[in-house]
């Protein structure tokens, strides 16, 4: 796995921590609160109205890096997810419609760099599906 890309895979059974845990000094498992610990990575909180991985969910993130700006935790998670939602505009500028998002609870439409926003270490992303209905 790159260093550059995600370290962190939801934990859903000992063979999956025993290969991301290869040949790694500072990996430990917390089982029951389904994340993986890298000691000196960045880590980031999400939440959701929905499965992020299409399958299943994901609370926590981690990056072997102090930053990440937020599409690139968008795009690693779509990459990741089995429905491979599609969090963009056709332009890649902006958000789709039907997506919502906040960063530490401000709403992306305030978030100064947009999808450039920088997140740091114990951000919480929270990433919202917006349902329409119709009568």
């Amino acid at each position: 796995m790159s260093r550059d890309i995600l370290n962190l895979i939801v934990l859903t059974s000992p063979e999956k921590y025993s290969t991301l845990a290869r040949g790694r000094d500072s990996v430990s498992l917390d089982g029951r609160n389904r994340r993986l610990i890298i000691q000196g990575a960045m880590r980031i909180d999400l939440e959701s109205n929905f499965l992020l991985l299409g399958s299943e969910d994901l609370g926590t993130i981690e990056f072997d890096r102090s930053s990440i700006a937020l599409k690139e935790l968008l795009e690693t998670l779509s990459r990741r997810s089995s429905d491979s939602p599609e969090y963009f505009d056709s332009q890649g500028t902006g958000l789709n419609q039907g997506w919502d998002v906040e960063v530490n609870g401000v709403p992306f439409t305030l978030c100064e760099g947009r999808l450039d926003t920088v997140l740091k270490d114990g951000d919480k992303v929270f990433i919202k599906l917006e349902l329409l209905g119709g009568g």
